[in-house]
């Protein structure tokens, strides 16, 4: 399931399962469709919790202060159990990173994995301890 969050949405999963917090949903163009389509398919992040997108698709719509609000609102529930996927607008990614580091000790970061064709956790403690790349 994917979701993208408000400030009213933005609470643990019912059964308190960890989240995946997406920055952005990078999008293209699709010439056959003759729309605009996600640019890649997010849906096996889905492995590590439910997909929660922290703004709106494509490019950034506002402000950087009002961006970085909207960031701020979307993470304002995240903890150490959370995953951070971090695609789209490097700014937007930079922001998120920032506030999820204020929000928890440790950083989980999804990254895919071109050799195994899956997503790979870094666990980034940020207050001592070792990085983790599983």
């Amino acid at each position: 399931m994917v979701t993208l969050l408000n400030s009213t949405e933005n609470a643990l999963t019912k059964d308190n399962n960890p989240r995946v917090f997406v920055v952005n949903q990078p999008m293209r163009f699709d010439k056959e469709a003759g729309t605009i389509v996600p640019a890649i398919d997010l849906s096996p992040a889905e492995e590590f919790g439910q997909l929660e997108f922290l703004l709106p698709d494509g490019e950034l719509q506002g402000s950087p202060e009002e961006v970085v609000e909207e960031i701020r609102e979307g993470l304002e529930h995240f903890t150490k159990d959370d995953f951070l996927l971090l695609t789209g607008d490097p700014r937007a990614i930079a922001w998120a990173a920032v506030i999820a580091a204020e929000r928890s000790p440790v950083l989980q970061l999804l990254h895919w994995s071109r050799v195994a064709r899956r997503y790979r956790v870094a666990s980034v403690p940020l207050r001592g301890g070792k990085v983790r790349v599983a």
